[in-house]
């Protein structure tokens, strides 16, 4: 029963995935990034009747905002549509008179991160006296182009100030990692609790019932936290609105994953409510899988990447759980010994295979050994490897000098110390996977 939840659980993130999931994509790409445009930076041209915007990758319209902006200050949110490629987007532009324009665009990356960026053209000289800039139009959206003119570009005093001098991801969200470390430790414990619950270690003690129940109810309140930073995170500088939050949550891979782990936390609650425990374990067991598809695992080789970010996220949840079964056990209960036997293989198979779904993706995400060393993102892996390490050494040492001892009638105030110390790591570990998901994979 136990193995075909978990099967269930690793197949349970294709329902979110995009249906075009295919084959690997470059690194480079990860990240939307503006190919070319027309006007582009610097033209000066006729008034265009729309701006094209050309990217890498396909573009999702409704998770895009382009924005135009005169000398004067004066904005227009300008609607955007496809254009005769997936990859490009079109925004209608008002009668423009001469002068000079700044263009701001922002869009939203298959894994969930918003890249903006800007470009200055010059439009040398208007349709007619009277089509001087009319008021702002309200949709939203993306523009095309106009061929360049010979006519001399306005004075640069004229020229908008640029937001940025390039396009990029924008700046690191600190605290919407947080909260994402956290939701996700606080799921994941409580996947692995409820699991030992109901299928390992049954007849739970009081203390690890209370402490489930306290998870179910903090793990979906931690979710809706880091959905709603999230989504403010994406959100254009028009403001936040129920339009744009369909459209984050119901366009975009993430949004979908977002959404569907914080259902299952949230059914989960009102399962355990009504005692149907092993309703709940299925439940956050399979949120626990479909957290694969969030983030970076979505960007790059996601028939491979989600499946083992799934896998990795689900045995780092059984042996978070089973730390959690014997901090709070009882440990004068003549059956905590066979308990502490069962968990600690089990443990042993979690890290077998945490270490291996990690060296799996980081052979995805990192171009190569050296970018362990050389790059942010492999810093942070590094520093989640040694924090693996350290958590083996636990395991290592209990199974050698604690375990022994129970047999005996003693060691286990000490296992259950050692046990303690030993979750306060794996929760750094877990914190420390929430800063990753934020930080660009290098090219």
């Amino acid at each position: 029963m136990l193995a075909r939840t978990i099967l269930l659980t690793l197949l349970g993130p294709a329902a979110v995935m995009p249906a075009d999931a295919g084959p690997r994509v470059d690194r480079a790409a990860v990240h939307i990034r503006l190919e070319s445009s027309v006007p582009a930076d610097g033209d000066s041209v006729s008034p265009p009747e729309s701006i094209r915007l050309v990217f890498n990758l396909a573009v999702n319209p409704a998770l895009s905002h382009v924005r135009l902006v005169d000398g004067a200050g004066t904005e227009w949110t300008l609607a955007v549509d496809l254009g005769d490629a997936p990859e490009i987007l079109v925004a209608t532009t008002p009668a423009l008179s001469s002068g000079s324009y700044r263009v701001d665009w922002r869009v939203v990356s298959s894994d969930g991160h918003p890249v903006s960026g800007e470009f200055v053209f010059h439009v040398s000289s208007p349709v007619t006296p009277d089509s001087a800039l009319a008021a702002p139009a309200t949709a939203g959206a993306d523009a095309g182009g106009a061929d360049a003119v010979g006519d001399p570009v306005p004075d640069e005093t004229s020229v908008p100030p640029r937001a940025s001098s390039s396009q990029a991801a924008e700046r690191f969200p600190t605290m919407l990692a947080v909260w994402r470390g956290l939701a996700t430790s606080t799921l994941m414990a409580l996947a692995g609790l409820l699991t030992f619950m109901v299928w390992i270690t049954p007849e739970p003690s009081p203390r690890t019932i209370r402490l489930a129940r306290i998870l179910a109810v903090v793990a979906p309140i931690l979710l809706a936290v880091h959905v709603g930073a999230w989504i403010r995170s994406t959100t254009p500088p028009g403001g936040l609105d129920l339009p744009w939050v369909r459209a984050v949550l119901g366009s975009s891979g993430s949004g979908r994953a977002e959404s569907t782990r914080f259902l299952c936390a949230l059914a989960a609650l009102i399962a355990l409510w009504r005692r149907h425990e092993g309703t709940a374990a299925i439940l956050t067991l399979t949120a626990v899988g479909v957290s694969g598809a969030i983030g970076h695992a979505l960007a790059v080789e996601r028939m491979l990447s989600v499946p083992a970010r799934s896998a990795h996220l689900l045995a780092a949840a059984l042996w978070f759980g089973g730390l959690l079964v014997l901090i709070t056990s009882q440990k004068d209960r003549p059956e905590f010994a066979a308990h502490v036997r069962r968990i600690s293989a089990i443990a042993l198979a979690s890290v077998v295979a945490i270490a291996f779904t990690g060296l799996v993706q980081s052979i995805i995400l990192l171009p190569g050994p050296a970018g362990l060393v050389t790059t942010t993102y492999g810093r942070v892996v590094l520093a989640k490897i040694g924090g693996l390490v350290i958590l083996i050494a636990f395991g290592a040492t209990n199974r050698r000098f604690l375990m022994p001892k129970l047999a005996e009638g003693g060691g286990a105030t000490a296992l259950q110390r050692s046990c303690t110390v030993e979750t306060w790591v794996m929760i750094g570990v877990i914190l420390l996977a929430g800063f990753l998901s934020y930080i660009p994979i290098p090219e």
